[in-house]
């Protein structure tokens, strides 16, 4: 009888035990996950606070107890705290486990926290998990702020000012970079969702450095570079998040951005695999190795890993292989959908600007090709744009008519598409 350990058990940990599972029926499989939770998707979190969703809601694959019983897991809500690769040992606070066929790091991502004083107050809050959203319904419940600064305007942020405005609380929202989605949007979009925000009576406060966090009574007192203070009752710190790599780093696994992986969810340690936002896979545009911090991507990684594992994953005839990854981020908030498909830090070239009523285009790249794509309107045609540019990325140049067509009965502007032909 084959033993698997799966360490975390986010999205990408669940996938992989169900295909290990499927891949072999008398397994046992060994689940290690600190939380002692079922797995949950943080991008639920602020539906949860605000009472769109109960509890239960945060945790898609249902409760943890009837996981463990229909894949006939064996879980222990215990961290992991050394990974022995040649041995293929665990080693826990109680004591050693193992030797296992194959070990999977689904370790997942923790937020990321400047080194600034004042994080540690009652009236700080990050947003990641479960328990970060238990404390921000508590905070909401119990004594209600009248003023809130969410510093980070990332996917995360955007979501937490706008459960904050939607409260009627005053809002305002900070960052370091000059726009709002740094990483995702183009300089036109990210201004003009601020300029939609603004209008709506949000606070922008950009170009901001934080530099620490003064409590005052009831109030906190942010300072930034250059002495720039923004008062709140409540600060949302939303940076975005990085891999939780320190185990395999420990380890002595290749480790870059993240756990450094081929396609087949293979660590640069036999009989060690790792999948979700703890690793970096090849990605597409690059040629090079990216963390895609996306729900839908860790459960694609994870069932890969698992088919691998249960399948023995030797050599270079491993069964399954994860397609590379193309950088995109798909949010709805204010009533706004946002599509941003590749690089933005490749967008070097001009950036052309499309538009009508519906619609708001950024479209660039360099030397004739494609890099980044941000669509701010209704979100349809987001999967033919993503296909083209794989197809772009791929060097294919063939454009199906087909699709341009139904691009044009979405709304998309003429002008566009026909650019988008030639590009």
């Amino acid at each position: 009888m084959k033993k698997y350990a799966i360490v975390g058990f986010g999205c990408a940990g669940y996938r992989a035990a169900e295909a290990i599972r499927a891949g072999d029926g008398r397994a046992e499989i060994h689940v290690f996950s600190e939380t002692g939770e079922a797995p949950a998707n943080p991008m639920l979190t602020t539906y949860y606070v605000r009472g769109a969703i109960g509890r239960e809601g945060l945790f898609p694959f249902g409760p943890l107890e009837e996981i463990i019983e229909n894949l006939g897991l064996i879980h222990r809500a215990e961290a992991v705290r050394r990974l022995d690769p040649a041995g293929r040992r665990l080693e826990l606070d109680s004591g050693p486990v193992g030797p296992f066929d194959s070990i999977l790091l689904a370790t997942g991502a923790e937020s990321l926290a400047p080194p600034v004083a004042g994080l540690d107050h009652p009236r700080v809050i990050q947003m990641r998990g479960s328990a970060d959203a238990d404390r921000l319904k508590a905070i909401m419940g119990d004594a209600p702020p009248e003023s809130v600064l969410v510093v980070g305007a990332s996917m995360t942020g955007i979501k937490i000012a706008e459960l904050m405005h939607a409260a009627g609380l005053k809002c305002t929202l900070a960052d370091l970079a000059g726009w709002i989605f740094p990483l995702a949007a183009l300089e036109p979009v990210g201004r003009r969702i601020m300029g939609r925000l603004t209008e709506m009576g949000l606070t922008m406060g950009f170009g901001l450095a934080l530099e620490h966090i003064t409590p005052h009574g009831k109030t906190l007192t942010a300072r930034f570079r250059g002495g720039r203070e923004i008062e709140a009752d409540l600060l949302a710190l939303c940076l975005g998040a990085r891999g939780r790599t320190a185990l395999a780093r420990e380890a002595g696994l290749a480790v870059g951005r993240g756990i450094t992986v081929d396609r087949a969810m293979r660590s640069s340690a036999p009989g060690i695999y790792a999948a979700g936002d703890c690793c970096e896979a090849p990605e597409i545009q690059s040629g090079r190795p990216a963390v895609i911090g996306l729900w839908a991507n860790a459960g694609l990684q994870g069932r890969v890993a698992g088919e691998n594992m249960a399948a023995g994953g030797a050599g270079e005839a491993a069964p399954a292989c994860c397609r590379p990854g193309v950088l995109q981020n798909l949010s709805h908030f204010f009533n706004m959908d946002f599509i941003g498909l590749g690089d933005v830090r490749r967008a070097t070239g001009e950036t052309l600007v499309f538009e009508n009523d519906d619609y708001y285009l950024a479209a660039a790249g360099e030397g004739g090709r494609l890099n980044c794509l941000n669509l701010l309107g209704p979100p349809y045609g987001g999967g033919i744009l993503k296909s083209r540019m794989v197809r772009a990325f791929s060097g294919l140049r063939d454009n199906p008519s087909e699709q341009l067509a139904l691009l044009a009965q979405y709304g998309l502007p003429g002008d566009f598409l026909a650019w988008l032909d030639q590009a």
